[in-house]
């Protein structure tokens, strides 16, 4: 049964393969980006990774919720190849994208793990595919760091500790 709540949502991403290739010279260099309900997340970037990349590097989404729509509750992974001197996610070469139904494959799901290679495709081309694991987690409650200052009123100076402090 589908509950309304807001769930973690931790992805493991562990490799790739069979990427197509964007970088004529040399190993391209990798990432994966994540979007879910408005959010994007981003894997390390694999240096030299080339068309087999590896990651085994888990990223959590803190609230993901059911929705009443498959749009949102489609997480996207896109696999873009890194462009030296350029901000993530801005100007990168992707490789290929892939869109997973979260309320099919694990919302619904009675053990809330789905650990399986997705196909990447782009213009309708295969162009490899990623290996992700996906678990449902407990939202991660998020507190408000404790003050540095105490209750006094902090002034900036340094107290004058008398003759003997």
């Amino acid at each position: 049964m589908v509950q309304s709540f807001p769930r973690g949502l931790a992805i493991t991403a562990v490799a790739a393969k069979d990427l197509a290739k964007k970088k004529r010279f040399g190993a391209q260099d990798p990432y994966l980006a994540f979007y879910v309900q408005g959010w994007r997340k981003f894997t390390r970037v694999a240096v030299k990774g080339g068309v087999k990349p590896e990651w085994n590097q888990t990223i959590i989404f803190n609230q993901v919720y059911d929705a009443v729509s498959k749009d949102d509750t489609t997480l996207t992974v896109s696999c873009y190849h890194e462009k030296t001197g350029v901000k993530v996610g801005s100007g990168d070469g992707l490789i290929g994208t892939c869109q997973i139904d979260l309320k099919q494959s694990l919302l619904v799901s009675d053990s809330g793990l789905v650990d399986d290679w997705f196909d990447l495709k782009n213009d309708g081309k295969d162009s490899g595919r990623v290996h992700l694991r996906l678990q449902l987690c407990e939202p991660i409650v998020r507190l408000s760091r404790p003050s540095m200052v105490s209750h006094k009123r902090y002034t900036g100076k340094t107290p004058w500790l008398g003759p003997n402090g």
